[in-house]
């Protein structure tokens, strides 16, 4: 009994705290009735150099990669630049570097990596050369199930046309990107060989 009332008074306790705290806007960064939340990307943010990465979307730079500091939000870099979005998604950590999945407006959907700087951030392959891209995002919280860090290595789905979507591994370098194998599609030909650059 004594251990129950002694719960009670703790919960009681907490509420009153949770209840006298008030929520507060940091940033108004899409000003206006459109919100700057994206409701379709799968990994909405990430705690990364004690900094939160998140995504959000402005009507001057699209859906793109923002930060918050614990004091200040700014825009972190705009990939896509220009009202484009980059439709950044898909963070984790790699070899103590963020990676992610964002389409520079040139090279489509392909997974980038940063050392916390914008300098220090750069695309890490481009897997399907052109505007296409061969990163797969998407489904609402779908593509994230197909993609996991293991070993020091990110382990992701690729689509290298519309028939074949093969299994990749990368430790964050274009040297260091492999394909392992096809997962469905037609069978392997000569213009179908492991793309590596």
């Amino acid at each position: 009994m004594k251990n129950w009332i002694i719960l009670i008074i703790a919960l009681l306790f907490y509420q009153n705290i949770i209840i006298s705290q008030q929520a507060q806007l940091l940033m108004d960064i899409n000003p206006g009735k459109e919100s700057s939340f994206e409701f379709s990307t799968d990994r909405l943010y990430i705690e990364y150099q004690d900094k939160l990465f998140f995504v959000a979307r402005s009507a001057e730079e699209g859906l793109e990669l923002w930060q918050y500091d614990g004091q200040n939000v700014s825009l972190f870099m705009d990939i896509n630049p220009g009202p484009k979005s980059s439709n950044v998604d898909n963070f984790y950590i790699l070899n103590n570097q963020l990676v992610f999945i964002a389409d520079d407006g040139k090279h489509g959907t392909e997974w980038w990596i940063s050392d916390g700087t914008p300098a220090g951030t750069r695309m890490i392959v481009d897997l399907l050369e052109g505007p296409k891209g061969g990163a797969i995002n998407c489904c609402n919280g779908e593509s994230g199930r197909s993609i996991i860090v293991y070993n020091d290595e990110l382990y992701f789905n690729a689509n290298i046309n519309s028939l074949e979507n093969r299994l990749y591994k990368t430790d964050g370098t274009a040297e260091g990107t492999k394909e392992l194998a096809m997962l469905n599609g037609s069978q392997r030909t000569a213009s179908s060989a492991p793309r590596t650059k």
